[in-house]
């Protein structure tokens, strides 16, 4: 998800989450049930915004509401379970996240895998290991992920890409640079494709081939590809959003190099 919001409507949603964090456990159940749908919703464009304390404390409060009025084998109480996960590797407390990660992995197991997308379990935790520097075990989950992905949405779709984008950025750390083009690529021509050159996850994976490049000294695609995700940022985003400030931060390291 990208927030496409203006700074003001950031604003109105975080007076909103003021008044939906206060209310009691012990209010009508669907009043609470509703507000927990709101709060994660602010707490995802909390997340564009990388505000990952409030983010985190958002979510707590989630799970407390679908604890409280649905129990802890619930679709929705899962969920939550994951976005907590989320949340803690967005503010790199990587040990944690890979605690909840399990901690979602094994309800998905108690409650039944076809009940819950465990690719997408499976593609975060090989995201937790990546940052936690264990590549190996972080390719092994990628590919479980990716057999699942395969098999049941094609190599064409959206949430495939996720996968290869995020094998690309494992090979990347490994410094198999051409393995990594390679994924990224694969990544980039179905984004591309679906989603379009102005979407903000095609977007995405130009920065990612622009890091490959800087990497491999190629100076001149490093900015091709980061100039192309800086004019999709802008358009989507604004020029003031943390995810364009970074791309021109790149774009300036990459000129001084």
């Amino acid at each position: 998800m990208f927030f496409e919001g203006t700074e003001g409507q950031l604003d109105s949603y975080l007076a909103t989450q003021k008044r939906l964090m206060a209310l009691p456990l012990d209010s009508d159940p669907d009043l609470l049930l509703d507000a927990a749908v709101q709060l994660a919703d602010i707490a995802s464009i909390l997340d564009e915004y990388m505000r990952y304390d409030e983010m985190l404390t958002i979510y707590m409060r989630v799970l407390d509401i679908r604890d409280t009025v649905l129990g802890t084998e619930d679709l929705q109480t899962v969920a939550t379970y994951h976005n907590i996960a989320w949340a803690y590797g967005s503010k790199g407390d990587y040990s944690m996240a890979l605690e909840w990660s399990h901690k979602t992995l094994s309800a998905i197991e108690k409650i039944g895998s076809e009940s819950f997308d465990l690719a997408t379990t499976y593609n975060n935790i090989a995201v937790i290991h990546c940052n936690l520097g264990n590549y190996d075990e972080s390719l092994d989950w990628h590919n479980k992920a990716l057999t699942i992905r395969e098999e049941a949405l094609g190599k064409d779709h959206p949430d495939t890409a996720l996968i290869y984008d995020n094998l690309a950025s494992v090979y990347k750390k490994l410094d198999e640079y051409d393995e990594a083009l390679n994924w990224f690529d694969k990544a980039l021509l179905i984004r591309e494709k679906i989603l379009g050159t102005e979407n903000t996850y095609t977007a995405s994976t130009y920065n990612n081939m622009a890091g490959v490049y800087y990497k491999l000294g190629n100076r001149e695609k490093a900015l091709e590809y980061y100039n192309k995700a800086l004019v999709v940022y802008e358009k989507n985003l604004g020029t003031d959003h943390p995810y364009t400030k970074i791309i021109r931060e790149n774009i300036e390291i990459t000129r001084r190099k």
